[in-house]
C-alpha cells in the first residue's frame, strides 16, 4: 500500500488571495459549501495546481496534506475543492503549522522557515490511518527541499516545480455572489453578507491589492521627477561657468 502526502502553497495550488474570502466564509457553513461549489464549477480559476490534480485522480486516495501554513481554513478548502472536484473522499489528515504533533517544530521556527520531518509524517498518517508506515510506502510532494525527509525518504521526495497562479479577486468575487445569491437574501441579511457589505467589501479588497502598486509607481514617479530636477539643476549650473 502507498501512501501519500503534499504540501500546500505553491504546491497543492496558490491560495495567496483565497485568504481574504475564507476568512469571510467561516461565518456561514452554508454559503461556505456554496462558495466550494462554485468555484469547482469554474475549474479555470486555476487556484490548484493542474498536475497534483492529475496525480491525485491517479492515487489509491491514502492522503494527507502537510503543510507549513498556519490558516487550516485554506487546508480545510483544498480538501474540500478537490474532493468535491473528483467526487471522492482523498484526505484523512490535514497537518498546518499549528497541528499537536508539530511541537518540536513549532519551537524550533516559524512557518516561513520551518523544516519538514520525517517523526511528524509518519504520525501524521498514523493518525488517518491506523497504520505505522515505512518510508518505501509514502510519496510526498512538495516544491521545497525538506532535508528531514529528502533524507529518509530518497526518491519518494518529489521536488515538484513551484505553482503560482495569482487567481483575480473579480472571478473569486463572483463565485461569493453566486454562492450567497443561492441561500436567499434574508439568510443573507441576517449574516451580513448583504449586497452593500458585499459592495465594500470588493471595493476594500481592490484598494488593498492594487493599492500598493498605485503608490510604489506615485514614489517611482516621484523619484524619476526628483532626478530629472537635480540634473537639470546641474546643467544650470554648468552652463553659468561658461
Amino acid at each position: 500500500m502507498t501512501y501519500y502526502a503534499f504540501d500546500l502553497d505553491n504546491t497543492l495550488g496558490d491560495f495567496t488571495r483565497l485568504e481574504y474570502f475564507l476568512d469571510i466564509l467561516d461565518y456561514n457553513k452554508e454559503i461556505y459549501n456554496n462558495f466550494v461549489n462554485e468555484c469547482v464549477k469554474r475549474s479555470g480559476l486555476g487556484i490548484f495546481n493542474p498536475k497534483m490534480i492529475s496525480i491525485l485522480k491517479s492515487t489509491n486516495n491514502k492522503c494527507i496534506i502537510y503543510s507549513n501554513n498556519p490558516c487550516m481554513n485554506k487546508l480545510v478548502f483544498a480538501k474540500d475543492y478537490l474532493e468535491k472536484l473528483l467526487d471522492k473522499k482523498i484526505f484523512y489528515n490535514l497537518l498546518d503549522w499549528n497541528h499537536p504533533l508539530r511541537v518540536n517544530e513549532i519551537v524550533h521556527g516559524d512557518p516561513g522557515n520551518a523544516t519538514k520531518s520525517w517523526n511528524v509524517l509518519q504520525k501524521g498518517l498514523f493518525q488517518a490511518f491506523g497504520v505505522l508506515v515505512e518510508p518505501d510506502n509514502v510519496v510526498f510532494f512538495d516544491d521545497l527541499p525538506h532535508r528531514d525527509l529528502i533524507k529518509v525518504l530518497g526518491n519518494n521526495y518529489v521536488q515538484v516545480e513551484e505553482y503560482n497562479n495569482s487567481v483575480a479577486i473579480k472571478d473569486l468575487f463572483e463565485c461569493l455572489k453566486s454562492a450567497i445569491n443561492t441561500v436567499g437574501s434574508e439568510e443573507a441579511n441576517s449574516t451580513g453578507f448583504n449586497v452593500l457589505a458585499l459592495e465594500r467589501f470588493y471595493t476594500k479588497l481592490n484598494k488593498k491589492i492594487n493599492g500598493g502598486k498605485r503608490n510604489s509607481r506615485r514614489k517611482t514617479d516621484g523619484r524619476k521627477t526628483s532626478k530629472k530636477r537635480k540634473d537639470l539643476r546641474k546643467t544650470k549650473k554648468r552652463n553659468k561657468t561658461f
